[in-house]
C-alpha cells in the first residue's frame, strides 16, 4: 500500500471539493491510504468524513479565517495583497507542524493544491525537501490590483519565490491549458509566464468534464432528477468563508430571491451550499452537494455561481 499526504489551499471550498474528487478517484485505481491536512474551517466538513483527516489540521492558521479577519472591515476593499500579506505571518509555524507530521510517519507522496504555505516553507528552506512531491495549480503568477510601485515590488518578490520553490517539485500539475497562462513577465527582468509554464508544467483537463452529447430534453431531464416540471428554476452554487461573508451571502441570497420572486412568483430555487442545513420546500431546496452537476446545469434556466 501507498501512502499519501494530501494538503489543501488555504482558502475554498471548491478545492476541497476538487481533491475529494481526485482522492476518490486515486483510491479505486491503486491500493492507497491518503492522509488530509486541510486547515479550518474544511478540517471539519462532513464531506471529508470518507477520509483521515489528521488532528493537526485545526492547529493550521493559513486558512479561510484569516481572509474574513481581513476583508471583516475592509468593505468594498477586496485587494488580495491584503490578504496574502496577513496569510504569510502564519506560514513557518504551519511548516513546523507539516516537519513534525513528516517526522512521525513516512509517504511515498505529498500532494498540494495551491497550498502556498507549503511551497513558500519549502523556497525558505523552512521544510527540508526529503520527500516526492507533486503541486496542483489553475494558475501561476501573482500581478498586483494597484498601480502602486510598492505592490508591483511586493509580487515580484513574491513570483520569485515561487520560481524557486518549483525547482523542488517532481510534477507540476497545471489544471487548463498553455492558452490560460498569461502571455506576460512575472515581473520585471522574470520570465515570461506562459513559456516557463510551457517548459515545466503538466497540463490538465478539467478534473471532471461535462459531458457535450447531452440530447435529452429538459422535461425528461427534470423528471429524472426529480425537479419541478412547468417552473422556471434558478440554481445558485455559493460557499462562504467564515461568520461574516456568511451573513452578507445569505442577505445578497435571499435579496435576489424576492426580486425573482416578484416577476415570476411560481419560481423554484436550489442553493448548493456546504455551510446551510439541507432544507426543502415546495418554493426551495438547500443542498450541501451535487453529483454530476452538468445534469443541474441543464435542467435549470439560470445558474448563479
Amino acid at each position: 500500500m501507498k501512502h499519501i499526504l494530501w494538503t489543501f489551499s488555504s482558502v475554498g471550498y471548491s478545492h476541497m471539493f476538487r481533491d475529494m474528487l481526485v482522492m476518490t478517484r486515486l483510491r479505486e485505481l491503486i491500493d492507497v491510504e491518503i492522509d488530509v491536512l486541510a486547515p479550518p474551517p474544511l478540517c471539519t466538513h462532513p464531506s471529508l468524513d470518507a477520509f483521515t483527516v489528521l488532528p493537526d489540521s485545526k492547529n493550521i492558521r493559513s486558512s479561510g479565517r484569516v481572509y474574513e479577519a481581513v476583508f471583516r472591515d475592509r468593505p468594498g476593499d477586496y485587494d488580495l495583497i491584503h490578504f496574502i500579506k496577513e496569510d504569510g505571518r502564519y506560514y513557518e509555524a504551519d511548516c513546523s507542524i507539516f516537519n513534525k507530521i513528516l517526522s512521525d510517519k513516512t509517504y511515498d507522496l505529498v500532494f498540494g493544491d495551491e497550498s502556498f504555505w507549503l511551497i513558500t516553507g519549502i523556497s525558505m528552506n523552512w521544510i527540508p525537501k526529503s520527500f516526492l512531491f507533486a503541486y496542483m495549480s489553475e494558475f501561476i503568477g501573482m500581478h498586483q490590483m494597484s498601480s502602486l510601485a510598492e505592490d508591483e515590488m511586493f509580487f515580484r518578490m513574491k513570483n520569485s519565490q515561487f520560481l524557486l520553490s518549483t525547482n523542488f517539485m517532481d510534477k507540476f500539475l497545471y489544471i487548463g491549458s498553455s492558452a490560460d497562462v498569461p502571455d506576460k513577465p512575472f515581473g520585471k527582468g522574470l520570465p515570461n509566464q506562459r513559456q516557463w509554464a510551457e517548459r515545466h508544467c503538466t497540463y490538465v483537463d478539467s478534473i471532471v468534464k461535462c459531458p457535450t452529447d447531452i440530447s435529452i430534453d429538459k422535461t425528461e431531464l427534470r423528471k429524472k432528477i426529480a425537479l419541478p416540471i412547468n417552473r422556471s428554476i434558478f440554481l445558485f452554487m455559493t460557499y462562504f468563508v467564515g461568520n461574516h461573508f456568511r451573513k452578507s451571502f445569505q442577505k445578497l441570497i435571499e435579496s435576489t430571491i424576492q426580486e425573482i420572486q416578484k416577476d415570476d412568483p411560481s419560481a423554484f430555487f436550489i442553493i448548493v451550499n456546504p455551510d446551510l442545513q439541507p432544507f426543502s420546500d415546495e418554493n426551495l431546496m438547500i443542498t450541501d452537494f451535487i453529483s454530476d452537476a452538468y445534469q443541474y446545469y441543464t435542467a435549470c434556466d439560470m445558474v448563479i455561481s
